[in-house]
């Protein structure tokens, strides 16, 4: 559920619903989807949100993928935590934990108006047992878990509850945090309560933070605890409300802390919202941050959305090369020229298809075509007076097609790859494979283009090169949207649409191809020629086998492009990126621009039949308009929700 679905499709749709029934149905989906053998894969394919090594960040003796995590409460039951701990983050915190389950007083409610939400004030949940099996199945973060106590214990109580939970939870667990002390317990309770787990942790070698609502004092002495941890949540309404409204009491806590013990303290602090607020706890003093509520309104590629703005502050403007690099000249030192290679590589493939165009307009079979089939030009015109304008018609398109993915490729390249973009190599591997794999389609049909075997070869060093010599540089290109805007929403709604473009390509391409080397023609196809297939069969056992060639040809040439597309826009896709709006504009004039012109030509207009190419052409439309702004426009890091 990345941004592009949830905020355009998703969201309005949960918030029509009570909030726990919402929460519920979200999480339950999520968590049927990791537990699958291909579900890990299928998330990290949608949002690639796996964080920059050089966000590693290390506390405790304790090594995170990111500084950034998910705090306690978001999912209080753990039936999605497996897909959670996906989002890009660097930890989890499970709980509050109880020894038995706490079932909550009143539902937890979701005040859209403040983009908040509010949950009662006792630690409701599962119990000791259930995370227990939750836990059963590593998760690939660390995970801390916030320790509660049973509502009314007293303070002896609740510790041998506590020590009971450590004990079980510390061969899963990395760190364990505490909430504080019940208004009920004496001072010396407390103290007594406190080290009796303190000492319980160092048994298993597990550090504990002891966690802070934002409204509390600073506490006086840290009575053996490794560190503290600043909630998200203000007290509001008999029971804790978690919003921006509680930025300015966590950010206050913070930095009396900071004040009290000093830089050398690990503080983890929640309740982020935006990228903002993450970036105004960490220069507060926050040693890791923590995401709650914010996934609800902000959106689950909100972690992501951190880790970039957290990537981009750290290397800073004055370090983001905007030169392009020379390539060398020695021969055995080409790192870092991807980025030639893959432009070579897109400008080949452009040529490829301006070549074919040429043939496809003029002649449209070429003399090894005719020596394959037995039958010249005019041969081939006097079996079917519409056959060389129906094969003109698949070559025509099949140069659209593929030109557009050499523009594809050509951008990536140039302004993906010489910036050091791992995704962008990524795309062009993926994007480049299936279209060199498409060739032994001919296996199907039986016949073997010479010319487009020449330009394979021709190509594949080009291709080769750009992924040997690519050198990735982590971490954005273009300074990070920090706050949500109308512009950033109708951007996601703009990416959307270009997902759905890549998806539709695709497909057409997959029916196309499955056409190729079986049944070759469709009805509307048939009914053009005015003839049946069997007609053509009886007239030269060659004949549809020629024809199905570029079929395959182009069904290929459509599942390459629309593969490119769809990955591009699924990762690459950022605020800014004023090339990628213009890539896709120049790549889809052609392709849709001479499907249109080539059926108009030889008057072929079925309307099922240019279905798909309306279809696309309308995608296209609505991609470009609502990106435009959200990639044309400067990035605004101050914009308001």
């Amino acid at each position: 559920m990345p941004d592009w679905s949830y905020h355009t499709l998703f969201k309005p749709i949960l918030f029509r619903l009570p909030p726990v029934q919402a929460r519920d149905l979200t999480l339950g989906v999520m968590g049927r989807l990791a537990s699958r053998r291909w579900g890990p894969q299928l998330i990290e394919f949608f949002g690639h949100m796996a964080p920059a090594k050089a966000l590693q960040t290390s506390m405790l003796n304790v090594t995170f993928p990111t500084p950034v995590g998910l705090e306690a409460g978001l999912d209080r039951d753990g039936v999605g935590i497996g897909a959670l701990a996906r989002f890009g983050v660097g930890f989890v915190e499970i709980g509050p934990v109880t020894v038995g389950p706490v079932c909550a007083s009143v539902a937890v409610r979701r005040q859209d108006a403040e983009e908040a939400v509010w949950s009662p004030d006792e630690p409701f949940g599962p119990g000791l047992d259930s995370w227990l099996k939750r836990l059963a199945v590593p998760l690939p973060v660390p995970v801390g878990a916030r320790l509660a106590w049973a509502p009314g214990a007293d303070a002896g109580v609740a510790a041998a509850e506590r020590v009971e939970m450590l004990l079980k939870l510390a061969p899963h667990v990395a760190f364990f945090t505490l909430e504080a002390s019940d208004p009920a317990w004496s001072e010396a309770d407390w103290r007594e309560h406190l080290a009796v787990i303190v000492a319980a942790a160092k048994t298993v070698g597990r550090p504990v933070l002891l966690s802070l609502r934002p409204e509390s004092e600073v506490p006086s002495h840290v009575d053996g605890v490794d560190g503290f941890q600043v909630s998200g949540g203000i007290r509001h309404d008999n029971g804790w409300l978690e919003g921006p409204a509680a930025m300015p009491a966590i950010e206050r806590l913070l930095a009396a802390l900071r004040e009290r013990f000093g830089a050398s303290i690990p503080i983890i602090v929640g309740g982020v919202q935006e990228p903002a607020d993450a970036l105004a706890l960490r220069k507060v003093g926050a040693t890791l941050i923590q995401v709650g509520s914010g996934l609800v309104f902000s959106g689950p590629g909100l972690p992501k959305r951190i880790n970039e703005a957290i990537l981009w502050e750290g290397r800073g403007e004055a370090r983001v090369s905007r030169v392009r690099p020379e390539p060398t000249t020695r021969a055995a030192d080409l790192s870092g020229t991807g980025w030639l290679w893959a432009v070579l590589f897109g400008a080949g493939v452009c040529l490829v298809g301006l070549l074919a165009l040429l043939v496809a307009i003029s002649s449209v079979v070429l003399p090894y075509d005719e020596a394959w089939v037995g039958l010249t030009r005019l041969q081939l015109h006097a079996i079917n007076p519409r056959l060389l304008a129906f094969m003109a018609h698949d070559r025509v398109s099949v140069t659209g097609a593929t030109a557009a993915t050499g523009i594809l490729f050509l951008c990536l390249g140039w302004f993906g790859m010489w910036r050091g973009a791992h995704w962008a190599r990524q795309t062009l591997l993926v994007g480049g494979l299936s279209g060199f794999l498409t060739f032994f389609l001919f296996i199907g049909f039986g016949y073997f283009d010479p010319l487009h075997a020449l330009a394979v070869t021709l190509l594949l060093p080009f291709y080769w090169g750009a992924l040997r010599f690519h050198r990735n540089r982590p971490g954005p290109n273009a300074p990070p949207i920090l706050r949500r805007d109308r512009t950033w929403l109708r951007g996601q709604w703009g990416q959307l649409f270009f997902i759905a473009l890549g998806a539709a390509v695709l497909t057409t391409g997959l029916v196309i191809m499955g056409f190729g080397v079986t049944r070759v023609f469709v009805q509307t196809d048939l009914a053009y020629l005015q003839t049946a297939a069997d007609s053509l069969h009886s007239v030269n056992s060659r004949l549809v086998p020629l024809i199905a060639h570029d079929r395959a040809g182009f069904g290929g040439a459509l599942f390459t492009n629309g593969l490119t597309i769809l990955l591009l826009s699924l990762w690459g896709y950022r605020a800014g990126e004023r090339w990628q709006w213009w890539a896709m504009l120049l790549s889809g004039l052609p392709s849709y621009v001479m499907a249109l012109w080539v059926h108009l030509a030889i008057g072929y207009t079925s309307f099922i039949h240019l279905l798909p190419v309306y279809v696309g052409t309308l995608l296209l439309g609505l991609g470009l308009l609502f990106s435009y702004r959200y990639l044309m426009g400067e990035v605004r890091a101050d914009a308001k929700a």
